[in-house]
């Protein structure tokens, strides 16, 4: 038989088997079930560790546990088999027979039959419910896979728990007005954009988002098992914590684990599927830290990004006044505030406006206590108002497109309608749109503290004094080190290695911070002790610099990475993230539209809930 008909054959099959709607079932797979899947899945490494928080699984937040669920499934019976007949021996070979019109036509009829028969035979031998059954124990047999990133197989209760962990996240912003989404509505009817500015549904939206995330994750976890990575015993405790409280909660909710969990979490979302998703999660997020520090964009990368997205960064001082309205009152408040927009030139006269503007607003403070008098509130008001925005800040919108044009000098004044906050802006532009020129740095350090005899772990309101012999012993510790990184590859890879080995700073290490190799980014000035800010801030510093520093804490060795104006630093990150996008990008993904129909759906709140929260 032709390979490549078959391969088709057997392909248009599978897609067949793939897309037949699951039956509609729910609840625990039996015992008996179980026995029936397949034995040769391979599994994560068993491992008796970890913590558990509802927070969906990205390579910034993780979470997962020990006493992984056994199942014991028998051994495939053997079949019989025939004994082979002999080959007969032929003197001559045997007449052709003459070709017929419809022998091709014959031969695919004969292919389609014989695998037909084939497939009967799979099915029968192990059932059809094998194939269109999900499960919660994380056995990928083809009704559990919701999809396949690279080759690594995606359960429907992992896709589950992504997904309402996408949409609960979404339903808690609107709430405070983060997002434009009505909780209360189909959101099959509700428009958005996605990260490319093309308009789509809010269900599309979770759909695709959730998909997102799983592939980043599974992607470098995959990436992560081919380089042998391991969780830390920081980690391993973490997981293994998590899964406990998760045990406990469901003993007081009265129910197994796997049924908690399925409910509070996702259908045919089990105990074994968050102790996976959770070790997956940890891989990915330790593979990422440490390849990116692989990843030195150049000068002239990062210009290019900071020139492309000058917008994001662009900010201007203002001073602003806020008056609240509801649908009933907005009119008549934006006309208001349109009438003293138009009094106000300088911050002398948005004061001079601010008692009989605000009134309202200042009443109600006092009203509830946040004030002893209309003056005092009135004081911090004008403390208050006034404020360096860009679009990291968190201005509304409207508001910001309107301070940042070239339109609009230093001294105009407009007022602004805020539906999202609901109330109107009196914002006056008291200085030029420009670049920031604060100065950020990004180093590495690995610091030796000195022995002072007091026992590691212990809260000290105030650390007792090093003396000259403890200090000196210190400082011999980190010549050491540095020898060791001297000696050996000098790369900021290396560097990082000996920082998770040797460095004492509780906040930049795996083990004991969540963040790798002894680093700290895009550090505004002031953070840190002078010597350490002084080396860092030098403005003679290159790439790969290091040095010993002193400080009151012990010996710092240090490791230059990055210094310049914050929008540059910001832009330095954002093309480390791009290019690690790209890896993820490249990797395939398979979605199984026969087992997505038994996927988590988006529901809007109820009417009872609205009219609770109203």
């Amino acid at each position: 038989m032709d390979e490549n008909k078959k391969d088709n054959a057997l392909e248009e099959l599978n897609e067949e088997l793939e897309n037949t709607e699951a039956p509609e079932e729910t609840g625990d797979v039996t015992e008996a079930e179980a026995e029936a899947y397949d034995a040769s899945e391979p599994k994560l490494e068993e491992n008796d560790n970890w913590e558990f928080e509802a927070e969906a699984m990205t390579l910034k937040n993780t979470v997962i546990e020990d006493g992984q669920i056994e199942i014991e499934i028998p051994e495939r019976p053997v079949s019989e088999t025939r004994e082979r007949p002999k080959a007969v021996k032929q003197d001559a070979a045997p007449a052709q027979p003459k070709e017929r019109k419809d022998s091709k036509n014959l031969t695919k009829f004969l292919i389609t039959a014989i695998l037909g028969v084939i497939v009967i035979g799979v099915l029968t031998f192990f059932g059809i419910r094998y194939y269109t059954l999900p499960n919660n124990m994380e056995k990928m047999n083809p009704g559990n896979v919701a999809m396949t990133v690279g080759d690594e197989k995606v359960s429907i209760g992992m896709y589950n728990y992504y997904f309402l962990n996408t949409v609960n996240t979404y339903k808690s912003q609107a709430q405070y007005g983060y997002v434009d989404l009505d909780i209360y509505t189909d959101f099959a009817k509700q428009e958005t954009t996605d990260d490319d500015g093309n308009t789509i549904t809010w269900a599309e939206r979770f759909e695709n988002e959730t998909q997102d995330q799983i592939k980043q994750v599974v992607a470098y976890y995959e990436a992560a098992k081919d380089s042998g990575e391991t969780l830390t015993d920081a980690q391993e405790e973490q997981i293994k914590s998590s899964l406990e409280q998760l045990k406990s909660a469901a003993d007081e909710a009265g129910q197994s684990v796997d049924a908690y969990i399925s409910e509070n979490y996702g259908d045919y979302c089990g105990y074994t599927t968050l102790e996976k998703m959770i070790r997956m999660s940890y891989l990915a997020q330790n593979y990422l830290v440490k390849q990116s520090v692989t990843v030195n964009p150049t000068e002239e990368e990062i210009q290019a990004y900071a020139d492309a997205h000058t917008d994001e960064y662009l900010s201007a001082d203002i001073a602003y006044l806020i008056l609240p309205y509801t649908d009933d009152t907005k009119e008549t408040v934006m006309a208001s505030a349109t009438d003293y927009a138009a009094q106000i030139h300088s911050l002398d006269d948005m004061k001079a406006v601010l008692p009989e503007a605000c009134a309202e607003l200042v009443q109600n403070y006092v009203d509830m206590g946040y004030f002893g008098s209309a003056e005092e509130c009135i004081a911090e008001i004008e403390q208050e108002m006034e404020m360096n925005v860009s679009a990291q800040t968190g201005f509304p919108q409207e508001a910001l497109d309107w301070v940042l044009s070239d339109d609009n000098g230093v001294g105009a004044c407009t007022a602004i309608a805020s539906d999202d906050n609901g109330c109107a802006l009196i914002v006056l532009k008291t200085g030029e749109a420009s670049l920031p020129e604060d100065r950020l740095y990004t180093v590495r350090h690995i610091l030796i503290m000195p022995d002072t005899g007091e026992e590691e772990g212990t809260e000290q309101t105030e650390q007792a004094p090093a003396t000259e012999e403890q200090m000196a012993a210190a400082k011999a510790k980190a010549e050491e080190v540095y020898k060791e990184y001297q000696d050996g590859e000098q790369t900021e890879a290396r560097f990082a290695e000996l920082a998770e080995e040797y460095s004492q700073d509780p906040g930049s290490t795996m083990e004991q911070a969540g963040v790798y190799g002894g680093i700290y980014e895009n550090v505004a000035a002031g953070r840190m002790v002078p010597s350490f800010e002084n080396w860092a801030l030098d403005e003679s510093r290159q790439y790969g610099d290091t040095e010993i520093v002193e400080s009151d804490y012990g010996y710092h060795i240090m490791y230059f990475v990055y210094s310049g104006p914050s929008y540059l630093a910001y832009s330095r990150t954002a093309v480390i993230n791009e290019k690690q996008d790209d890896f993820v990008d490249s990797v395939k993904v398979k979605l199984h539209k026969g087992v997505l129909k038994n996927a988590e759906k988006a529901e809007p709140e109820s009417a009872a809930d609205q009219q609770t929260q109203e």
